[in-house]
């Protein structure tokens, strides 16, 4: 800004996008944590339905063909997305409580991240 020069306009100021706090990372030999949905029609739940881990650590979500994880909307996360059929490893970089469920079939799981 300049007094010199009324016409003058600052540039625009760049701010940074937020940390993503669940985002996919490759799977390493060892995790903290599985996540499974058992495959079946007999089958309505993860396993765990709950659990804690650190800030960071890297929760593997194994699902079959019956069931997903999609976040919960109150306290989930857009990167907390597992598809049918898929392995996925997760990392959880901030402290908090991470709910989510099967889209199909509605039941629901929460990591609680310290």
């Amino acid at each position: 800004c300049s007094d010199s020069n009324p016409a003058a306009v600052d540039a625009a100021v760049s701010v940074d996008a937020a940390a993503p706090t669940v985002m996919e990372v490759t799977c390493p030999a060892s995790v903290p944590l599985t996540v499974d949905a058992p495959d079946g029609m007999s089958q309505y739940t993860f396993s765990p339905a709950q659990a804690a881990i650190s800030v960071g650590a890297i929760v593997k979500f194994t699902m079959h063909a019956s069931h997903n994880v999609v976040p919960n909307t109150v306290m989930g996360d857009p990167g907390l997305r597992v598809d049918f059929n898929q392995t996925k490893c997760l990392q959880f970089t901030k402290a908090g409580q991470f709910a989510f469920h099967c889209a199909p079939h509605s039941f629901t799981a929460t990591i609680t991240v310290q």
